[in-house]
């Protein structure tokens, strides 16, 4: 490894742990050591919403699309065309949750299943996270009717994209939404509620991360351990296999 190619990685990990906002606690003031993030709960333990109260680093929808969902404002990126912003029933019909190890609908019980989704990159589901750790997923997405602001109302989000999922079991993550273009940093907070909430941290390592990566280039499948990999990744470690992906 040349001395040019250790210091890449050094800056890298650098501006990554710049680009991270820490969680921050919303609630009443706690003591110093009651702010590191509680142990992994059983997969027989589900928490929604996220029971810290915790704020995730969001990301807003671009100004470009103001005015999606309202048929009044001619001037609409989606003209003629008006986006579903969904209501409180529509969504909670759309949340989800863990449950004995598995991604369900939170309001029927029953494993989360993608195989029948219907999406404009045919990667699965369309899904956000908001700043509190709530996750919503349509298996349906519409070209300028159905999209991923649906799911938020047009507010901001903590991680978006695909999710690929089999009888409740996480198969695949990816970046790709159109309207908030989130980086695969961002979108490892998806991980961190879903490994909280009680999946498998193991299970969750195999899972494939794909779509753009942080410079926007394209990103091949790449397993999530290798995320966690490098964020542990500190100057002077051993390098464990190639990073060019990264």
């Amino acid at each position: 490894l040349t001395m040019r190619r250790q210091k890449a990685l050094e800056d890298k990990k650098e501006r990554k742990n710049e680009g991270r906002r820490p969680i921050v606690r919303t609630e009443a003031p706690v003591k110093k050591e009651a702010a590191v993030k509680p142990s992994i709960l059983s997969g027989n333990e589900a928490l929604t919403p996220h029971p810290s109260k915790a704020d995730y680093t969001t990301k807003p929808l671009p100004e470009y699309f103001d005015g999606e969902n309202d048929v009044e404002k001619p001037a609409r990126w989606n003209a003629p065309k008006v986006c579903d912003y969904f209501d409180k029933g529509k969504l909670a019909a759309c949340e989800l949750d863990v449950k004995n190890g598995l991604i369900v609908e939170k309001l029927t019980g029953k494993p989360f299943d993608t195989s029948t989704a219907d999406t404009h990159w045919g990667g699965g589901a369309i899904f956000v996270m908001d700043a509190k750790g709530t996750i919503y997923a349509s298996n349906i997405q519409i070209p300028h009717e159905i999209h991923h602001s649906s799911l938020t109302n047009g507010q901001s989000v903590a991680a978006a994209g695909e999710i690929k999922v089999a009888d409740g079991i996480l198969e695949m993550v990816s970046n790709k939404s159109g309207h908030y273009e989130p980086s695969q940093t961002l979108n490892t907070q998806l991980f961190d509620e879903l490994e909280y909430r009680g999946l498998d941290k193991d299970q969750l390592g195999g899972v494939e991360r794909f779509g753009y990566k942080d410079d926007n280039t394209h990103l091949s499948p790449t397993s999530h351990q290798k995320f966690v990999d490098q964020d542990k990744w500190t100057a002077g470690d051993k390098i464990p296999y190639d990073w060019n992906d990264f």
